[in-house]
């Protein structure tokens, strides 16, 4: 009888006697994927935040990573030099020129392109009568012209520093020749000529305006309600989607509040009475006094 039951048991009892079980081998012999991913340190999620935390930033040291630049640059010494190279390489860019290389026409030219995507949403929705975006085209307008006036002085500041350059160095040239010939008084007059040169303050100056009219499309009272920490008016995130980025947000989230606003999921709830259009005309009086300040910053009148 115990032969006949031991034959019946024999395809179990012989897997687990000679160790076959794919369980009891798997656990026994420490082969168990989880315990050894664990114990082994190569849990994703255990190695992830011991290394501090980017799986995309492991995935590239492990030489496997399609997107790396999402990682914290700062999560390891590898990325923390690349963050210093580049830095570095930017410092060298931008010491090496005389005017700094900002592309305020190209600027312009995207305002156009935002306002005229814009008045197409207005238009969708049967609003064009009731919000003008006059202002807006107004301040881009004078920002064309404050860009183009700016550019030709960026152009003579260079010429004039080249110029000085120039004569500064035929002007010690001239002084150490002097000297080389036992002429000391020749290198006084070199000195002199230098105390006058007459093209670092407007570099400067058209420097400085460049640098500085970036702020003028900050809004100190925030785009609007439970949004006061976002302060640019031509790019930000708007109520609807706060993950990306959109043009104008103000007026963006004003137009959708005007038709009715987003429910929970995002969606948009029609109005069953009459739009509020004055809101969204304030939103646009606000983008123009923006792009305003910019183009009076290039001008030089807010310095």
């Amino acid at each position: 009888m115990g032969s006949g039951a031991g034959c019946k048991l024999w395809p179990y009892a012989q897997w687990w006697r000679n160790g076959g079980s794919m369980v009891a081998q798997w656990w026994l012999n420490g082969g168990a994927m989880v315990a050894q991913w664990w114990r082994n340190g190569g849990s994703m999620v255990a190695q992830w935040w011991r290394n501090g935390g980017a799986m995309v930033a492991q995935w590239w040291r492990n030489g496997g990573a399609m997107v790396a630049t999402i990682s914290d640059p700062l999560s390891s010494l590898h990325e923390r030099l690349v963050a210093a190279q580049h830095w570095g390489f930017l410092a060298l860019r931008l010491s090496g020129v005389a005017i700094l290389p900002f592309q305020y026409p190209k600027y312009a030219l995207r305002l156009k392109d935002y306002t005229s995507e814009l008045q197409a949403s207005l238009q969708s929705h049967a609003a064009q009568e009731h919000v003008s975006l006059g202002p807006i085209w107004d301040a881009i307008g004078q920002m064309e012209i404050a860009v183009g006036a700016i550019t030709n002085q960026s152009a003579e500041a260079s010429a004039e520093r080249a110029s000085e350059i120039a004569r500064l160095a035929g002007e010690t040239a001239r002084g150490e020749g002097a000297a080389a010939a036992g002429g000391g008084g020749g290198g006084g007059g070199g000195g002199g000529g230098g105390g006058g040169g007459g093209g670092i303050p407007p570099l400067r100056d058209v420097n400085d305006r460049l640098m500085l009219a970036e702020h003028g499309f900050l809004e100190a009272a925030g785009l609007g309600p439970g949004y006061t920490w976002y302060r640019h008016m031509v790019y930000g995130p708007s109520r609807a989607n706060d993950y990306g980025s959109v043009a104008f947000p103000s007026v963006s989230d004003a137009l959708q509040d005007a038709l009715g606003g987003t429910d929970s999921a995002l969606n948009t709830v029609e109005r069953t009475d009459a739009p509020e259009w004055r809101s969204v005309q304030r939103e646009v009086f606000r983008v123009a006094r923006a792009i305003q300040r910019v183009a009076r910053q290039l001008a030089g009148d807010l310095i």
